[in-house]
């Protein structure tokens, strides 16, 4: 009897022990939280830390998640729980800075109009005309809107870089300016062959969305230091003041993305130069290459027999494999660089080939690369060419996978 009453007490005493530790845990750790996830997927990085603490006026996010709509959607559901989790993180690192508000836009309501008039995306959900909200919308007290109109279920390793995104550009009272210096007229122009003036590149008015465009002289002698991003696209024959301005703006911590070609097809280079057509379509930037420790060989195409394109030639259109045209898979690209690990595929036409110098301080990473079915052909060979199954005739593949774009770090 004694051991049955003592066993009694003792559950007894367990249970008023785990009750009191449930009310002062919830007194005490109002605000605490245990990630213990594999991925630390509801904790936030540094970097989005930094951008929280130094926000200087209160930004709203409303979070549109269609609830009721997706009860049968387990995988969408439980991503929507993930991105609810993250943004409370926001809120609760902002100090009040950040406001949160969930919305369920029901069917022909306000909210469902105000869901549409932000931009926001609605996703047929069954051919009974029900559609699904789940994106995320922001307003800074300047009334400026950013919007991500969808959270695609198969990019859940940028979400936070998507959401940081949209918080910096609300939080930032000026547009970052990026720098675009380039050999070919990206801004539009002019074209001798047509008599017409030409618009700017798609991709320009891309950047423009987020950022404010500073076009530079081709003999600029310094970076304006508003820049935060340099572009060089083809730089042709740049003087070395400007060279020493770029490498300058680098030492002081600025990034640069570098487009450069040993036969560009944009460019409509010059029969009468005196280095030949190939050699007046070719932009490089050695000296600075050098520094930064990599090459590109200024004459060399890599031809791909793996990845070439489907083109038509002659009168007739017959499809033919041009092998310096490539369309790069999905298993070209680097799949965890934040820049290439959402594309399914990407089209180069006449691409060089870059390469880490020895003994290089800096280091060297592969965004993409070709197919072991490649080798490198001289640039020159372009430009009288009439039929691309002429260079996959003589293709020797080296089996060696070239790198046609990289990310360099370091010293």
């Amino acid at each position: 009897m004694k051991r049955v009453i003592y066993s009694g007490a003792g559950l007894l005493l367990i249970a008023l022990a785990f009750l009191v530790f449930n009310i002062l845990s919830g007194l005490l750790f109002t605000n605490a939280r245990l990630d213990l996830t594999e991925q630390k997927l509801y904790t936030i990085s540094e970097g989005t830390e930094s951008i929280l603490e130094e926000l200087e006026s209160p930004i709203e996010l409303q979070f549109f998640y269609s609830d009721g709509a997706v009860r049968d959607l387990v995988a969408l559901r439980n991503y929507a729980r993930r991105v609810e989790e993250l943004l409370r993180a926001y809120e609760r690192a902002a100090g009040g800075k950040l406001k949160l508000q969930v919305i369920d836009p029901q069917p022909f309501s306000e909210e469902e109009d105000r869901a549409a008039e932000l931009g926001l995306q609605a996703v047929p959900l069954d051919r009974g005309g029900d559609k699904v909200y789940f994106g995320l919308a922001g307003t800074n007290a300047e009334g400026h809107t950013q919007t991500i109109p969808f959270f695609p279920l198969d990019q859940e390793e940028f979400l936070e870089y998507e959401v940081s995104r949209l918080v910096q550009s609300l939080a930032t009272a000026q547009l970052p300016v990026v720098g675009v210096l380039s050999g070919l007229q990206i801004n539009g122009g002019f074209d001798m062959r047509t008599q017409q003036a030409t618009p700017p590149w798609m991709v320009l008015e891309d950047i423009r969305q987020l950022f404010h465009i500073e076009s530079l002289k081709h003999d600029i002698d310094m970076i304006p230091t508003n820049v935060s991003v340099l572009m060089l696209v083809h730089p042709k024959q740049l003087p070395e003041q400007t060279l020493y301005a770029v490498d300058q703006f680098v030492m002081r911590g600025g990034k640069v993305l570098v487009f450069v070609d040993p036969f560009s097809e944009a460019d409509p280079g010059s029969m009468m130069g005196p280095g030949g057509f190939a050699e007046e379509k070719a932009s490089e930037l050695e000296p600075l290459f050098k520094a930064w420790g990599l090459r590109m060989p200024a004459d060399q195409v890599v031809a791909d027999a793996s990845y070439a394109m489907s083109v038509g030639i002659g009168p007739e259109r017959r499809a033919v494999r041009h092998p310096g045209w490539l369309s790069l898979p999905q298993q070209a690209l680097d799949a965890d660089d934040v820049t290439t690990a959402s594309l399914e595929s990407l089209t180069m036409a006449t691409t060089g080939l870059l390469e880490p110098l020895e003994g290089a301080s800096t280091r060297f990473t592969p965004l993409m690369r070709s197919s072991g079915y490649a080798m490198p052909i001289e640039a020159g060979r372009f430009a009288t060419l009439q039929n691309p199954e002429e260079l996959l005739r003589g293709l020797e593949p080296t089996g060696e996978r070239y790198t046609l774009a990289a990310r360099i770090q370091g010293p």
